[in-house]
């Protein structure tokens, strides 16, 4: 008798899909069911990564890090300059005093 119940809940659980038991609506089901697709479609496609890759993955990164840090330094420093070169009247024009130069953002 025990079993009985079991297959049928089963076959109830395997009918009527796993979003009626965890009252979602059909439209959240199909997205449930989407994801699933996906994953296991990528699940295969997996690969591990060659020896060294990682490492040279991580220098590459710190490079570009470094070289986007140089970037946004010289960016900063060339503003500065020009405006620097304005007089207080024209600073005060677009909002700025003379001291405030040293703590403006690089990007606006």
């Amino acid at each position: 008798m025990q079993n009985r119940q079991f297959s049928y809940a089963i076959l109830t659980f395997e009918s009527a899909g796993p979003a009626a038991y965890l009252g979602l609506r059909r439209t959240d089901a199909l997205r449930l069911s989407l994801i699933r697709n996906v994953i296991m479609a990528l699940a295969p496609n997996t690969y591990v990564a060659p020896f060294g890759a990682i490492a040279t993955h991580t220098v590459v990164a710190r490079l570009e890090a470094a070289f986007a840090a140089i970037v946004e330094w010289n960016t900063k420093r060339k503003t500065v300059n020009i405006l620097s070169q304005l007089s207080d009247r024209e600073l005060n024009d677009i909002g700025l005093i003379r001291g405030d130069l040293d703590s403006i953002p690089t990007r606006f």
